[in-house]
């Protein structure tokens, strides 16, 4: 999750350099979602971190940030997103990593879905 309040650029920068020295498989990249009953959505109503009313319910998804924070845009929170997703999924390791385990068509169509959405989503 990437776009808390109380992140700074520099702990957004911190965890994607984190996630890239895993070597990860799989990873998701996303801004956080608050919902009602949750001790978040109290929180973020008490310091009027949400960006949305009470009641906007369609707006609480991950089509973008429900959460303000201090030195991102909403707009900023999803291109880091895209960005960071850019650079697990289009490295060359990564690519020919899952090349080697192509095994059937059907991982062929996984694979080229996975590139398709990740292309299409940092072009959006």
């Amino acid at each position: 999750m990437l776009g808390y309040p109380w992140e700074t650029r520099q702990d957004v920068l911190n965890t994607i350099e984190f996630v890239k020295k895993l070597d990860v498989d799989t990873c998701q990249f996303s801004n956080p979602v608050v919902y009602p009953g949750t001790k978040l959505f109290e929180e973020a109503k008490e310091n009027n971190w949400l960006r949305f009313n009470e009641g906007e319910w369609e707006k609480f998804d991950m089509s973008e940030p429900t959460l303000v924070n201090k030195e991102f845009s909403p707009k900023e929170i999803m291109e880091i997103c895209h960005s960071a997703w850019k650079q697990i999924y289009f490295k060359p390791g990564y690519f020919f990593k899952r090349i080697k385990e192509i095994r059937n068509f059907n991982n062929i169509k996984s694979l080229y879905r996975g590139a398709r959405s990740v292309y299409y989503k940092s072009h959006s």
